[in-house]
């Protein structure tokens, strides 16, 4: 609500008085050098309260990595088997990559995404559905390359890592997807 300044007229005659006997000085003494100190001073305690946050912090790290170090250390190795087919003499044993095993839970874990995934699906606006559909196409023929390659070549570590890491990516994808289609 603005109001518009009172006339000298309309003033009380003592606060007329005492606005008119109202003059500027300069301070006594000049006040910078102690706002300046207030300023930059130091709190008492903020170092005191950073050293012990800083010193349990780093117990609780050392602690959970200790605890996580501990449990890995005790679970099981998986088993490796190596299966040594009767070569001729001088040929390199086989041993078998072990990537079927991962093949398999990863598709097991991609079948499952999918599912939640188009369940929720309808949810997404269309062209993200679209987009999405098209990178699932592309993974999906990637995979299916990756899967004759390795095949083709059961030694091929190189083919077998790359089938699963493909995988991955596909699984990732699908979780991303999923998550967008429960948030919407």
């Amino acid at each position: 609500m603005a109001t518009e300044p009172l006339s000298p007229e309309e003033l009380d005659p003592r606060l007329a008085d005492a606005i008119a006997g109202l003059r500027d000085r300069e301070p006594e003494a000049d006040l910078w050098p102690g706002v300046a100190r207030r300023i930059t001073a130091r709190r008492p305690g903020t170092v005191v309260l950073r050293w012990p946050l800083a010193a349990a912090a780093a117990a609780v790290l050392v602690a959970a990595g200790s605890l996580a170090t501990w449990q890995l250390m005790r679970r099981d190795a998986p088993a490796v088997v190596a299966v040594v087919d009767s070569a001729p003499v001088g040929a390199a044993p086989v041993l078998p990559a072990g990537f079927d095993r991962a093949e398999a839970t990863l598709a097991d874990a991609i079948a499952e995404l999918e599912r939640v995934y188009l369940a929720e699906a309808a949810e997404l606006d269309p062209a993200v559905r679209t987009s999405i559909a098209r990178s699932l196409a592309v993974l999906d023929s990637a995979i299916g390359e990756a899967r004759t390659r390795a095949g083709a070549t059961p030694d091929d570590l190189a083919a077998a890592r790359y089938l699963t890491r493909t995988m991955q990516r596909k699984l990732h994808v699908l979780r991303t997807a999923a998550t967008m289609a429960r948030a919407s």
